[in-house]
């Protein structure tokens, strides 16, 4: 019974994990404000609340328990954060704000496969593609674009996203209904060959 209570802990800290990173992308904030802080009152209130997670280790070695209420509660606290802030937030706050691309990010990722029990084979190479974005009042967003939008968009040009106010204080945007507008647009030309052989048959 113990080990099922562990294994259930550890799954519902994934869910929690990947909630709030899904959370995190509409939310303009940077990545490690939210945790660092968490893990800091996860850290302080664990030399007083070590003792309550012998239920769930069965052990009476203060550090293990002391380690699991750390990064337990960072992790519940950082979900709690982002899932008020932003299943909560204003709705009569809504509004289109205009923005500005400021930067181009191109990180470099690769794939896993497990090998055996024990061993994670590396794979091919992927990237992942983000685009630094400035609203109205120079807040500043990292967000995830595909290849062809990243190729598409370039720095100096103007954007419109669809923003609120969060129920914590951080403004919530809408990633997906972000549209972006060319700083110049492209014309076309016409072709000079078209243009000599219309001349011909005149």
């Amino acid at each position: 019974m113990k080990y099922v209570w562990i294994v259930l802990t550890i799954v519902a800290m994934i869910v929690m994990t990947v909630w709030s990173m899904i959370l995190y992308a509409d939310t303009v904030v940077e990545w490690w404000i939210v945790p660092a802080v968490t893990l800091a009152v996860g850290f302080a209130t664990g030399l007083h609340m070590w003792r309550w997670w012998r239920w769930l280790t069965r052990e009476d070695a203060m550090w293990i328990n002391y380690l699991c209420h750390t990064v337990c509660s960072a992790i519940i606290l950082t979900f709690a954060f982002f899932t008020l802030n932003t299943m909560l937030a204003d709705r009569s706050s809504e509004r289109i704000e205009a923005g500005v691309v400021k930067g181009h990010f191109r990180e470099e990722r690769r794939k896993t496969r497990r090998v055996g029990r024990r061993y994670v084979a590396t794979g091919e190479k992927y990237y992942e593609y983000k685009l630094q974005i400035e609203l109205a009042d120079g807040q500043t967003k990292l967000v995830s674009v595909n290849n062809g939008r990243y190729r598409q968009v370039h720095n100096g040009d103007s954007l419109t996203v669809p923003v609120m106010d969060g129920l914590l204080g951080l403004t919530v945007i809408d990633v997906d209904s972000i549209k972006f507008k060319p700083k110049y647009k492209k014309t076309k030309r016409k072709s000079r060959l078209k243009f000599l052989g219309t001349r011909g048959k005149d």
